[in-house]
C-alpha cells in the first residue's frame, strides 16, 4: 500500500492475477516498473501513471531516461 492503511485486504499482486489479461503485470517497486517500462514502451505508445503515493516518480524516471537516450530535451 501507499501511505493509507489497507482495510480491504487486497494487494496489487491480487488485483493483476483477477484482470487476467496477458498485458497486465504486477511489478511490485516503482524503480522495476520504471525499468520494465523502459523495455516495454515503443514508439506511438502512451503512457499514463495513476496510482498513490510516489507513483508519480515512475512516469518522471520513464522520461528522463527516454530524453537522455534521445537526447531531447
Amino acid at each position: 500500500p501507499a501511505r493509507e492503511e489497507d482495510v480491504w485486504g487486497v494487494s496489487g499482486a491480487d488485483l493483476a492475477q483477477a484482470l487476467r489479461h496477458p498485458q497486465v503485470a504486477f511489478i511490485p517497486t516503482l524503480a522495476e516498473a520504471a525499468s520494465y517500462l523502459l523495455k516495454t514502451l515503443r514508439a506511438g505508445n502512451v503512457l499514463l501513471v495513476m496510482g498513490a503515493g510516489d507513483v508519480n516518480t515512475v512516469g518522471e524516471s520513464v522520461l528522463g531516461e527516454l530524453r537522455k537516450a534521445s537526447n531531447v530535451l
